[in-house]
């Protein structure tokens, strides 16, 4: 249910996306043992809600996958734990709260540049990096991180990332 669930929310069929991850939080919660799924479906959520521009959801959705990951997995870093952080800093800017959202686009782009520097997700987070960057006024930054992420990233549609 979560893998359609996710598929969907990556085709850019958000409310198509919905029903299925909100059944799978459902069967998720109901297993002690599935906590880390649990977390997945939270994040594929909050990312959904978020695309959605249901803002306050997707913080909520965002926040328990936080803790509930850094509980399953401890201090290891993650794809999908980096997509949080992105899913974060996107939340973050757009609440004006700048240090907020470099501080986890930061960690994201970290992650990404170490474990799979030409990954399209990679992409995603210099984007957003480099869009945290450009709102605190840091030039070189912002196109260091900008022309990284059009490199990694051919149509910024493709992942579902509006420049805009």
């Amino acid at each position: 249910m979560r893998n359609l669930g996710t598929s969907l929310r990556l085709q850019g069929r958000y409310a198509e996306a919905l029903p299925w991850l909100e059944r799978s939080l459902e069967e998720s919660v109901i297993q002690p043992s599935h906590r880390g799924d649990h977390a997945h479906g939270l994040l594929e959520a909050g990312l959904t809600r978020l695309e959605r521009g249901e803002f306050d959801t997707a913080r909520q959705l965002l926040e328990r996958a936080r803790v509930l990951f850094a509980d399953v997995q401890k201090q290891r870093m993650t794809p999908a734990r980096a997509d949080l952080l992105v899913g974060l800093a996107r939340l973050d800017l757009q609440r004006a709260d700048n240090d907020g959202a470099l501080h986890s686009a930061q960690e994201a782009d970290l992650f990404w540049r170490g474990f799979d520097s030409k990954n399209p997700l990679a992409g995603a987070a210099a984007l957003w990096l480099g869009r945290c960057h450009l709102v605190l006024g840091h030039q070189a930054a912002s196109s260091e991180a900008l022309s990284r992420a059009a490199h990694l990233v051919p149509t910024i549609d493709s992942i579902q990332i509006p420049i805009t």
